[in-house]
């Protein structure tokens, strides 16, 4: 029992310390976090396929 305690107590200090940990600590004044692109794709034509031809 009392160790199913320290093991509850252990977790929920790694999930509030982990938790409060983002990427923007070190950041310089006026840097901005880099978080991914968008990326649209749009189908060009009626007849497109995924298969791969071979170009000889």
């Amino acid at each position: 029992m009392k160790t199913r305690l320290i093991l509850y107590a252990v977790a929920l200090t790694w999930l509030v310390y982990g938790s409060g940990c983002t990427g923007t600590g070190r950041l310089v004044e006026g840097e901005r976090l880099y978080t991914g692109a968008k990326i649209k794709i749009e189908k060009s034509d009626k007849e497109w396929s995924t298969r791969l031809r071979n170009p000889t």
